[in-house]
């Protein structure tokens, strides 16, 4: 009872003593003499500004419109924009902080019965210092059958986002995630402009009416109400409007502050506040009061002081509230470690070790943060479906790669424990190797063995890195992943089914030899089923056309997903690629109907054309045929696959 008094207390004094630093806007030097404060009900704090020579530059002006009631202040990227036209170059601002503003965001609807593409874009001045979030923005979906897609400004994709749904009667309230939508991180730099699109590929699948919703925003407030969205967009739009701003991150010029320094744009941070880099794409850096001060740090005359006495009260507040923190911290550990099923993986370790397996190793969350220099921005090694993905390195482990654990419910904790088990047993010359888990941590993090040389994606689509990419090594790479699957399909102790074959999950190692990875979306199969039910996973063009509507998964599904990277790596095109301007073509359909007309030798890469002999090159063509065939019944095994690619590779390379 004293240490929760005594912790209310110190919370509340820190709060108001060491809170004012904490954010630019605090003292009455806010707004640079003689100009406008605030615009309605909000603080426009210097160097934003509104009116000639109230902001530090142009690029910082704002407008505020007072035909509303009350004013809003607006943000225009052109003068000669307008509110209708896309991409947006207008924005209202509802909010500005320290490193960043909120915008009022846009929502594209699409109901039952249109089936054209919805689409919105967002446009922020050229050359500006600003740039949308990509650490504070998800990308959303609502609905049954919808896809969303985010994409740059030259219409390159970027990042999709599906959502299904059974029937009304299975969508519950709450997030957006499983079977009634999808929220994502946003993944790659959305820069300063995107187009969003939200379409519905399959309308005449979905017996009921239905709208889809899709948005890209900072989601900290977002509720999902369930059924009722669906049929009522006009107040989904207007509450998603209030709740879910977009986040533009903005920062001061664009080099760090070192290299203003030297180039004579140092004094712009002003008395006792010190420059701070931006962790931002386009650099730059932002002006803060130094520890006891308080103020605009933009602003002269800066941060004023708060006293010998006050700073002596902070530090001993600081380190009794360090010590509380440090106790409620490792008691949180403790609760997470059992929530996150710690206990139980305790009790079945002793029972591996007893039976003389290799155990899987849990981590500290200390130790994986010696191992990243604390999750060091420098130490993220890609992202992926689960979020980003770090490299460390461990004193007995040597080179690892952390990346974040699924667990779709709570109530699941027992299953992802005994899977986490199964999976760390898989040994596999072409499959990434489990090492360890740590569990004392919200969301579980597992560790993997580090493959060096990044994903095949970027080998064949990113020019000059796939040069090493012949036909025999193609034939090669083909068939380690084929072997790899075979293994997980028939090998394990209990049949894996990967759920989300594609080339950005399959790693190159130093030897340029093939992993699959990103066991995300991956399920066990018991032994006597033959299917297994589930929510909608992977990644659009791999996804087996079969399980998009029944939702049952099979080992097929993976076959068809292999046959659409095979086809991608002879093509060098990607699952899903543009044929012209907001104009996508299906890789899988794509290369099928080229097999029927003939058309074989104008598809496939020229430079395998020329390699390898016709009767190899169409033996492989006819097996990806067969991967790519609708019904499952009619596609062969990943053992068959592998039967076949040996005997295709003992006569290439006799």
């Amino acid at each position: 009872m004293v240490l929760s008094v005594l912790f209310y207390t110190m919370t509340c004094l820190l709060t108001a003593v060491a809170g004012a630093p904490a954010t630019m806007i605090t003292a009455t030097n806010t707004t640079k003499p003689g100009c406008l404060p605030k615009c309605g009900d909000m603080t426009i704090p210097y160097p934003f500004g509104i009116g000639p020579d109230c902001s530090l530059s142009p690029f910082y002006s704002l407008t505020c419109n007072t035909t509303f009631d009350p004013p809003k202040t607006f943000l225009i990227a052109d003068k000669t924009a307008n509110f209708s036209e896309k991409p947006r170059r207008i924005h209202e601002i509802i909010d500005i902080s320290e490193t960043q503003f909120s915008v009022r965001n846009m929502v594209v609807v699409s109901c039952v019965n249109s089936t054209n593409p919805k689409d919105f874009g967002m446009l922020l001045p050229p050359n500006s210092p600003y740039v949308f979030s990509a650490k504070s923005n998800n990308i959303v979906a609502v609905g049954c059958g919808f896809f969303s897609q985010i994409q740059g400004l030259d219409h390159d994709e970027l990042q999709t986002c599906s959502s299904r749904c059974k029937s009304k009667d299975s969508v519950n309230p709450g997030k957006c995630l499983g079977s009634n939508g999808c929220q994502e991180d946003v993944i790659h730099s959305i820069s300063r402009g995107f187009y969003f699109y939200l379409l519905r590929p399959h309308p005449d699948s979905i017996p009921y009416d239905t709208c889809g919703y899709s948005f890209v925003g900072n989601t900290t407030n977002f509720k999902f109400r369930g059924a009722t969205d669906f049929s009522n967009p006009n107040m989904f739009v207007e509450q998603t409007l209030q709740s879910v701003p977009l986040a533009v991150d903005w920062v001061i010029g664009n080099q760090t502050c070192e290299e203003a320094r030297k180039h004579g744009f140092g004094d712009i941070c002003q008395q006792n506040a010190t420059c701070v880099d931006a962790n931002s794409s386009i650099g730059g850096y932002h002006c803060r009061c130094r520890d006891g001060y308080e103020g605009n740090p933009y602003l002269p005359p800066g941060c004023n002081g708060l006293g010998i006495s006050f700073l002596s009260l902070i530090i001993g507040i600081s380190w009794i509230y360090l010590m509380i923190r440090k106790h409620r911290l490792m008691k949180m550990k403790e609760m997470l470690f059992s929530k996150n099923g710690g206990l139980l993986l305790k009790r079945q370790l002793s029972a591996i070790s007893e039976g003389g397996l290799q155990p899987i190793k849990v981590f500290t969350e200390d130790e994986l943060k010696t191992a990243t220099n604390n999750f060091n921005a420098d130490c993220i090694a890609g992202k992926g479906g689960s979020g980003v993905v770090y490299k460390g390195i461990l004193e007995n482990t040597g080179l690892i790669a952390i990346k974040k654990a699924i667990i779709d419910d709570d109530n699941q904790v027992e299953q992802f424990i005994n899977e986490l088990l199964i999976l760390s047993q898989v040994n596999h010359r072409n499959v990434v190797r489990l090492l360890g888990c740590c569990l004392e941590v919200e969301v579980p993090l597992l560790i993997y063995e580090l493959v060096p040389n990044g994903a095949l994606f970027n080998h064949i689509h990113n020019g000059s890195h796939g040069s090493w990419l012949d036909w025999h090594n193609c034939l090669r790479i083909v068939s380690e992943i084929a072997n790899g699957l075979a293994y997980l399909h028939h090998s394990a102790n209990i049949p894996i089914i990967h759920r989300d074959i594609k080339s950005a999950n399959i790693l190159i190692d130093h030897n340029y030899t093939a992993k699959i990875s990103d066991f995300g979306a991956s399920r066990l199969i018991p032994l006597d089923q033959t299917k297994w039910s589930t929510a909608i996973q992977g990644t659009l063009g791999y996804l087996d056309p079969e399980f998009r509507f029944t939702s049952e998964l099979t080992e097929k599904s993976d076959v068809y997903s292999f046959g659409v990277l095979v086809a991608e790596l002879l093509t060098r095109k990607k699952a899903v690629f543009v044929v012209r301007e907001s104009e996508y073509q299906n890789l899988a359909t794509y290369f099928v109907e080229s097999i029927r007309r003939g058309r074989v030798p104008l598809i496939v890469h020229r430079e395998l054309v020329q390699k390898a002999r016709n009767e190899d090159l169409m033996f492989l063509v006819k097996l990806v045929d067969q991967c790519l065939r609708i019904k499952r019944e009619d596609r062969p095994t990943m053992k068959d696959i592998v039967v076949q690619l040996d005997r295709l590779v003992n006569q290439v390379f006799v």
